[in-house]
């Protein structure tokens, strides 16, 4: 320190004693500027408070790990580089953009759009979003996942699945059966083929346009007007006729027609399937009541014992047994026999009430 004359003396030992009390107070810093160097703390603490501040203008680079305690509010673009942990209430305002892989773990609360470029991918828990995948997936895990495309959207599953597409929803099994609902109407594929004997009842639509299920017989497929077993003209022996008054059914038989397959005449439930010495091996049909009657049809004189067994439930045309010559018969032909509410009719007369 320079004095010019005595005089100054003790002005500049004020000042010097001011610089001093700064330094020892920390203030050492005040109105300071550092132009093209660096300022290093080599374990100290730099402490802003009392309503102070630290604006930065330009870029802000911290090397190590940084902690922050309390509210810390950043406005204008930044950008967080590497792996980092945050910890506790972070509320985040505006565009927000991240880049790499980002866990989560506690509640998130977001307000606005959240979008995730191709390629990248949400995971919650056991699901996985992913934007990448045609029109985008969300993959449950254990072949279970939703799939959108170009004009469809998917519901699939380890069995089969379920889509909407251009043609309508539809259902699929894992081994191609199922049910599509198109514009002219429902469509089935793959479906069981069973035997008739194991059906009881049948699938029809009412006026509501309602699928419905159906006794047997009563609209169903097979089911409705009775159908002649054999043509009418190959009536041989008509229903109790002046030389045979006890005769109580029509007798079919054309040449070859031994071991020919006997239709039923319509839909029923088979009452008896057995062999007595009159009628042989036989069997007897119900059907259901048509106008309040109760209407049974029988079979009579098969080659074989039938094929179908009491209890079954038949088709219209379903193959009863084989055209014989059992019982009390005179060769191979098939007697058929029908009864309206415990009684046998002539058969012509039936069906010109109950026949198609």
């Amino acid at each position: 320190m320079l004095l010019r004359d005595l005089s100054d003396a003790f002005a500049a030992l004020r000042r010097l004693a001011y610089r001093v009390d700064r330094l020892e107070g920390g203030a050492m810093l005040e109105n300071s500027s550092i132009t093209e160097g660096r300022m290093r703390f080599i374990g100290g603490l730099l402490r802003v408070d009392s309503g102070g501040r630290v604006e930065i203008v330009g870029t802000l680079q911290i090397d190590g790990t940084s902690t922050i305690t309390g509210q810390f509010t950043v406005e204008g673009p930044w950008s967080l580089t590497g792996d980092g942990e945050i910890t506790g209430t972070v509320t985040i305002s505006g565009p927000v953009t991240i880049s790499g892989d980002t866990a989560i773990t506690g509640a998130v609360s977001v307000t606005g759009s959240i979008t995730v470029d191709a390629g990248g991918t949400i995971v919650v828990g056991g699901m996985a979003l992913d934007p990448s995948a045609a029109g985008g997936s969300l993959d449950f895990g254990s072949s279970r996942s939703i799939n959108a495309g170009s004009g469809f959207l998917g519901l699939y599953g380890e069995q089969g699945f379920f889509v909407v597409n251009s043609s309508g929803p539809a259902m699929i099994h894992a081994d191609g059966g199922g049910f599509q609902a198109q514009s002219d109407g429902p469509h089935l594929s793959g479906a069981a083929v069973v035997a008739s004997t194991v059906v009881t009842h049948w699938l029809g639509v009412d006026s509501a346009n309602r699928i419905v299920k159906v006794e047997v017989g009563t609209g169903g497929p097979g089911g409705g007007a009775f159908d002649w077993p054999f043509p009418e003209s190959t009536i041989v022996s008509g229903f109790r006729t002046a030389d045979r008054p006890t005769h109580d059914g029509v007798d079919f038989s054309y040449s070859g027609i031994g071991g020919d397959p006997i239709p039923a005449s319509a839909a029923g439930t088979v009452a008896a399937a057995e062999y007595s010495s009159g009628y042989g091996n036989y069997v007897d049909l119900t059907h259901p009541a048509v106008g309040g009657h109760t209407i049974m049809t029988r079979y009579g004189h098969m080659q074989t014992a039938p094929v179908v067994s009491a209890g079954d439930a038949v088709a219209q045309g379903q193959t009863l047994g084989p055209v014989g010559n059992t019982g009390a018969s005179f060769g191979d032909h098939l007697h058929w026999e029908t009864w309206v509410d415990g009684e046998p009719i002539d058969p012509v007369t039936f069906m010109e009430t109950y026949g198609e």
